[in-house]
């Protein structure tokens, strides 16, 4: 058929694993693709509702930004929002990052209970969540596309050592 291209079979095989990089700004994309978990009375973000949210994603987004701080009320979802931002790189700005809290105790803990089940719940992100358990670990998450480092801030050696493009402090004192 003349002015129709066929796909060759390797672009058909290859075609459902390839999806190509949003251009929509990170928090448009979140509001579209990632969910708050079934323990949310809203299932989805909603950035009209806690707009500094939306804030934090322009800001986090913008290359010019070296630094982002974001202190809000206990509850309203910072941890959760910061976690978002993680997804919404990992699809579509892959760099390497680091996600520290107080302590190495509580890192492994946060990656059990926060981390890793929110990244498996939300669809856009949980087929790229590696299965294998040598790419996967308490301290170390090894996306195709970047790494992601899961640490305590407690120990100097832990908050210099590696070479990162972003990160992110959940709660660290």
């Amino acid at each position: 058929i003349e002015g129709r291209r066929q796909m060759t079979s390797i672009a058909k095989l290859l075609a459902p694993f390839w999806e190509p990089v949003s251009t929509a700004p990170a928090w448009e994309w979140i509001r579209d693709n990632v969910g708050l978990g079934q323990d949310s009375e809203l299932k989805r973000f909603d950035f009209d509702l806690c707009p500094m949210h939306k804030f934090f994603h322009e800001a986090v987004q913008n290359p010019a930004t070296r630094r982002v701080t974001e202190m809000v009320c206990a509850q309203s979802g910072k941890t959760k929002n910061a976690l978002a931002h993680l997804i919404w790189r990992v699809k579509n700005n892959p760099r390497d990052s680091a996600w520290f809290t107080d302590t190495a105790e509580k890192a492994k803990a946060d990656f059990k209970v926060k981390i890793q089940p929110f990244f498996r719940e939300c669809d856009a992100i949980s087929a790229e969540f590696p299965k294998d358990k040598a790419r996967k670990s308490q301290r170390l998450v090894q996306f195709d596309s970047m790494n992601l480092h899961i640490l305590g801030a407690e120990s100097r050696s832990n908050r210099e050592s590696i070479s990162l493009f972003s990160v992110w402090c959940d709660e660290v004192r």
